[in-house]
C-alpha cells in the first residue's frame, strides 16, 4: 500500500510539471524556438525615446491602446497621435 501512495504521488507530480510544456490554447506541446518576438511599436518607441511616459487605455480590465503622457505638465496623446504629430505635448 505504501508503495501504491508513492507511484501515485510521483504520477501526480510528472503530470503537473508536464502541464508547463504544453501550448494550452492548441494542446501540443510547446516549442520555445517558435516564440514568436514582436517588433516594439514604433508609436510606444518615439514616445519613450522623446522623455515622455506611457500608460495603457484600458477598456474593462483589457488595455487597448496606450497614451504618451508628459509628465511634467500632465498632458496626454494617443502614442499614434503623438507619433504622427497631430498632437503636441509640450
Amino acid at each position: 500500500m505504501k508503495n501504491m501512495h508513492m507511484v501515485l504521488t510521483v504520477c501526480m507530480a510528472l503530470a503537473v510539471m508536464a502541464t508547463g510544456c504544453v501550448n494550452h490554447e492548441s494542446g501540443q506541446a510547446a516549442d520555445p524556438a517558435a516564440a514568436v518576438v514582436r517588433p516594439a511599436n514604433p508609436a510606444v518607441k518615439k514616445c519613450l525615446e522623446d522623455g515622455y511616459v506611457v500608460e495603457p487605455v484600458m477598456e474593462n480590465g483589457v488595455p487597448v491602446d496606450h497614451r504618451c503622457i508628459n509628465p511634467e505638465t500632465g498632458k496626454a496623446c494617443g502614442v499614434w497621435e503623438y507619433y504622427r504629430d497631430t498632437c503636441m505635448l509640450e
